[in-house]
């Protein structure tokens, strides 16, 4: 499924995905500012990952098995 927008909230975090908006970082649970540069493209929701395409081809795969909530809404 593909989304526009989509908030993961885990046990120690919450991250924001939003197309037409920078890439979020999150490393070693700190957030670092977004990269004007690596806008996000497009975000697929599956079973147990989130896939997200951002910058110059760039892809991301997020496991969200462990995710405690997921708040999304869909593309029309």
């Amino acid at each position: 499924m593909f989304l526009k927008r989509i908030e993961v909230v885990n046990k120690n975090d919450v991250r924001h995905f939003i197309v037409g908006t920078p890439m979020e970082t999150v490393v070693t649970d700190v957030k670092i500012k977004p990269d004007p540069n690596k806008i996000i493209k497009t975000i697929e929701l599956s079973e147990e990952l989130l896939k997200i395409e951002y910058g110059d081809n760039e892809v991301t795969w997020i496991p969200i098995n462990k995710a405690t909530e997921l708040h999304f809404k869909k593309e029309d």
